[in-house]
């Protein structure tokens, strides 16, 4: 049995046996691999240039985001299970509460609809905060997703000056991996690659 589906290949959707797609565990252990293998990468160079600071700040950064997950969790869990009451129970003031977007039309008139989870983090924004926490939490994400990606787009430039002792200078490194990487922005997914 494989990550991405069971072993008679029904998880995934296809009556075939070929996966359609990754599953959610999938995604998420390509995720923490990605995210703990860059950090683990440069951990031992920032812990040597912190010096004995620099233990006590990643055991309050482990915190954080430690607690930032058990903020999140709950805060899905407190939407659905939102979305379930309101759905069973509904009220007048209910009518206009954020969290109802989140619900799936009836089935039937004698079955009601499983309430869904978020689709996204703007969805949680907008059942926390409205249509303001909807906007903020989509501007922050684009702006991570462009900075990271400039981020990496550095990176790979100033390893491309590394790797050469200098003689290519760095706006040039920059053209180059701009040039190497941007026929993948044309492709419709990393599939192709």
């Amino acid at each position: 049995a494989s990550v991405s589906g069971t072993a008679s290949g029904t998880a995934s959707g296809t009556a075939s046996g070929t996966a359609s797609g990754s599953s959610a565990l999938g995604a998420a252990f390509n995720l923490l691999c990605v995210v703990v293998g860059t950090g683990m990468l440069n951990l031992p160079r920032g812990l040597a240039d912190s010096g004995y600071i620099g233990l006590p700040l990643l055991a309050l950064m482990c915190a954080m985001a430690a607690y930032t997950a058990v903020v999140l969790g709950r805060l899905v869990s407190d939407v659905t299970h939102t979305a379930d009451a309101t759905q069973h129970r509904p009220s007048p003031a209910a009518a206009h509460d954020a969290s109802i977007v989140l619900l799936e039309p009836k089935a039937g008139a004698d079955e009601p609809a499983a309430p869904t989870m978020p689709g996204s983090y703007a969805d949680l924004g907008a059942a926390s905060f409205g249509p303001g926490g909807r906007w903020f939490v989509n501007v922050q994400q684009h702006l991570t997703l462009l900075l990271v990606g400039t981020l990496y787009h550095l990176l790979s430039a100033s390893n491309l000056v590394a790797l050469t002792d200098g003689s290519v200078s760095m706006p040039v490194a920059i053209l180059i991996v701009g040039a190497v990487l941007w026929p993948h922005c044309l492709l419709k997914t990393l599939g192709e690659v």
